[in-house]
């Protein structure tokens, strides 16, 4: 599901974000580094959701922010059981930079792209 969503709510946020809404978005990423960093997955876990959600209110669709919502009762489980991989992955970390860039610069194909490979590699089995 996150292979399909994730990339079209990166899109509009690259397309869509405010300044303030850009500001949240990155001290999200700032803080989901320095949870990865901590080794910490239940910080982690946490940061990670709440970077998601700031790239879901960037997009400025109340149905991006609803399904976020909805979907991390549905992948808490299996982000706690990744957490322990994820947690302090550089490839990972520079993805979310990544996206945050293209969504910085207004570059929807980048953005999606960048988002579609953090869902894949958020979503690997344990």
């Amino acid at each position: 599901m996150r292979l399909t969503t994730d990339p079209a709510v990166a899109r509009a946020a690259a397309r869509r974000a405010t300044p303030a809404t850009l500001r949240e978005l990155v001290s999200a990423m700032f803080e989901r580094e320095a949870a990865s960093r901590s080794r910490n997955p239940a910080a982690y876990v946490e940061a990670d959701h709440a970077f998601h959600l700031a790239l879901a209110r960037a997009a400025r669709g109340p149905l991006a922010i609803a399904a976020h919502r909805m979907t991390v009762p549905l992948l808490g489980p299996m982000a706690r059981a990744t957490a322990a991989r994820d947690t302090d992955d550089l490839h990972l970390s520079m993805l979310h930079r990544s996206l945050v860039d293209a969504v910085e610069r207004g570059r929807e194909h980048r953005a999606a792209r960048a988002a579609r490979l953090i869902a894949w590699h958020e979503t690997r089995p344990p």
